[in-house]
């Protein structure tokens, strides 16, 4: 039996190699609460998951990897979709909402009170502070890259490998003095597969005037189609979800060839891939700066910019390029 702060879950083996887990949600998580139904406990409830496999040896669950992490989340989902006689459709919308709440009540803390960002606790990994931080960033950059330029036009954002959509939906619903004074003509959202194209539409039309969000289905390993330009290329925790180090770095240079004036880059610091996340490889300072320096016309940023005083964007798995040919 495991048991953590959200489920118990009871393992079995079972038929022809196959295995089963039930998930019991305790009661007060069985809730459509934004701070308790939202992708941030999904990662907890996972990564805790996976843990306990882990130190029990639990061999017949051995080969946990994202599949699994996709059905436990899926379980979890339906359970509480039960409770609350809806559909896993309309849960699965609401958990978006909520998400996307819960990301931007993080995000505009993290703009308007810096100390937050001084005195984040970088050993102790929480979801949606982690990547609202990560908005705050990218919003920060693109501002100031679009400054220096003296506004002369409105960047057009390629959100490439946007998963659930959460950065172009803040992107599109925010308020320019929200995104600190950026000016985003549109927004391009692409993935191999756009889970959440039609959550992404409902939720932008619940606002005045959001900037239109483009929706692109892309194989980037498909070498038969050109990737989407933009002024903007955004890899967001997209780069260690490529089986090897050479196709990985290839797809990077891919897209920096159709980026007009600025690529961020973000991946997770790994000693070993999140295998549980669908992760192959790892990343580190050095590795990311030895990738920038075999593509041409541009001066890195991530030394420029910090979080604080000892620690810099560059040290926190960013990569910034900005073009100067």
């Amino acid at each position: 039996r495991i048991r953590n702060r959200f489920i118990e879950a009871v393992y079995i083996d079972s038929y022809d190699d196959y295995n089963a887990i039930f998930l019991t949600v305790k009661e007060e998580f069985k809730s459509l609460d934004s701070e308790k139904l939202n992708y941030g406990n999904d990662s907890l409830i996972s990564s805790e998951i996976h843990k306990s496999i882990t130190e029990k040896n639990l061999k017949s669950l051995a080969n946990y990897g994202f599949d699994t992490t996709v059905n436990i989340i899926y379980a979890y989902e339906l359970s509480i979709a039960n409770q609350f006689g809806i559909s896993t459709d309309e849960m699965s919308y609401i958990k978006m909402s909520n998400t996307q709440k819960e990301f931007v009540k993080s995000y505009n803390l993290y703009r308007t009170k810096p100390d937050l960002i001084k005195n984040y606790d970088w050993d102790n990994y929480d979801h949606l502070k982690s990547f609202s931080l990560n908005y705050y960033a990218m919003v920060r950059v693109m501002s100031d890259v679009q400054r220096s330029e003296g506004n002369s036009s409105d960047f057009t954002v390629h959100d490439a490998g946007t998963s659930n959509s959460q950065l172009a939906l803040m992107l599109s619903t925010l308020k320019e003095d929200e995104l600190m004074h950026l000016r985003v003509k549109e927004i391009i959202a692409s993935d191999l597969v756009l889970v959440c194209k039609d959550k992404t539409i409902r939720y932008i039309s619940e606002y005045e005037n959001p900037k239109p969000i483009i929706f692109v289905e892309q194989d980037f390993t498909d070498e038969s189609k050109e990737l989407t330009e933009s002024d903007v290329t955004i890899l967001n925790d997209v780069l260690e979800h490529f089986p090897t180090d050479e196709l990985s770095f290839h797809i990077m240079e891919r897209f920096w060839k159709r980026t007009r004036k600025l690529l961020i880059v973000h991946v997770p610091q790994e000693e070993e891939p999140g295998v549980e996340w669908g992760h192959y490889i790892t990343f580190n300072k050095a590795k990311l700066k030895k990738w920038a320096d075999r593509l041409s016309g541009h001066i890195s940023l991530g030394d420029d910019y910090s979080f604080n005083e000892n620690t810099k964007y560059s040290d926190c798995g960013f990569l910034i390029l900005k073009r100067v040919d």
